[in-house]
């Protein structure tokens, strides 16, 4: 007979509510955890928190809710980040238009961590956000890499003084840490410099 998992993550976005994955999945196991983002939630919204209003107009925070009301655990993540997505690589390739806009990070390995941790403890339908609960502006990121001189003036992009305001939202989890899961890696700064001076 086949193995069967204890537990199924999807990290791939869900584009609609497919019933046949729903069922397929379901004969598998009945814990999944799928990991969703915050731009699932309404954009006027200031502060994100676990039971904040979902955007009725995102696609996929409507297929994620249709799997979540099965029975699904839904994840949403702030921006990912750890070995291989470094934010200053953001910055040098000019990704970033905003520096007064804010951005809100979660490290890989804590991520991970957490979808272990509600596979662990499961509860069916429950809905979280995860980040590492500090709001960082842009220029603040920028500010320590160059006066640490892991960046260089000339690595700036030209701000465009015209630019779109940047995300002004603030992640705010608090589900996980209330049932009890901690952060491996709550130091942005601390881990810029692991990622910029690997040993």
């Amino acid at each position: 007979s086949k193995v069967k998992p204890e537990g199924i993550i999807i990290s791939f976005p869900l584009t609609d509510s497919t019933a046949e994955l729903d069922t397929f999945l379901r004969t598998l196991t009945d814990k999944i955890v799928i990991i969703g983002t915050t731009s699932a939630f309404k954009e006027d919204l200031k502060v994100i928190k676990d039971d904040s209003p979902l955007d009725p107009y995102n696609k996929r925070a409507a297929a994620e809710e249709s799997f979540r009301l099965k029975g699904a655990a839904v994840l949403h993540s702030a921006g990912i980040y750890g070995e291989g997505r470094n934010p200053l690589n953001w910055i040098r390739q000019g990704l970033i238009k905003d520096p007064e806009g804010i951005v809100n990070l979660i490290h890989a390995e804590d991520l991970a961590r957490a979808c272990n941790f509600l596979l662990e403890d499961f509860r069916p339908g429950e809905r979280y956000v995860i980040s590492d609960n500090h709001p960082y502006r842009w220029q603040d990121i920028i500010n320590f890499a160059l006066e640490r001189k892991m960046i260089s003036d000339s690595q700036l992009p030209a701000f465009e003084k015209a630019a779109a305001k940047g995300r002004q939202k603030e992640v705010r989890p608090c589900r996980l840490q209330e049932e009890g899961f901690t952060l491996r890696h709550p130091e942005l700064f601390q881990e810029l410099r692991k990622l910029e001076e690997p040993a």
